[in-house]
């Protein structure tokens, strides 16, 4: 699906012709010098189906077996990846304000900010530790918005 935009055999021959009679005008203004029959209506469609077709795939690069995938499919990596960068920590606070705000706390306002700064500051402390356990370990260990969020969950927990 990916490297052609295709999956063999999916629509049976009657919907083939459906979707050709639903994409002949547009066919026939876009190709008005090329013949008008089904294998080039299909085709055209197929290449308007690429050209509109987005997938979007998530796969973490922790994983050992990650490099093994892009080599041995290499129509799935052969695209963008969109590398996420670490959330600033001002970002974190209104991340943390936004779902511990409905939560119910015995605390005034100003201790609650607090709270939602400590968050922040929490999972920017860590994230900075990460270079300096791969300094001393030489081994990665990846603090991701996810963590950030099981940290709020954790904390509406307790």
């Amino acid at each position: 699906l990916l490297a052609t935009g295709e999956v063999v055999g999916l629509f049976p021959k009657e919907e083939r012709d459906t979707m050709c009679g639903d994409v002949r005008n547009d066919f026939v203004k876009d190709n008005p010098t090329m013949e008008e029959n089904l294998l080039n209506m299909y085709n055209y469609f197929m290449d308007r189906l690429r050209d509109n077709l987005h997938v979007c795939l998530c796969f973490s690069p922790v994983n050992a077996k990650f490099p093994i995938r892009a080599q041995n499919f290499p129509a799935v990596f052969a695209v963008n990846i969109n590398w996420f960068m670490p959330w600033p920590e001002a970002a974190l606070v209104a991340v943390s304000g936004a779902f511990l705000g409905s939560y119910k706390l015995d605390c005034s306002d100003d201790e609650r900010s607090k709270l939602y700064g400590l968050t922040g500051a929490f999972q920017a402390t860590v994230r900075d530790m990460t270079d300096t356990y791969y300094q001393r370990m030489r081994k990665h260990v990846y603090v991701t918005p996810k963590s950030f969020l099981c940290l709020i969950d954790f904390y509406k927990q307790l």
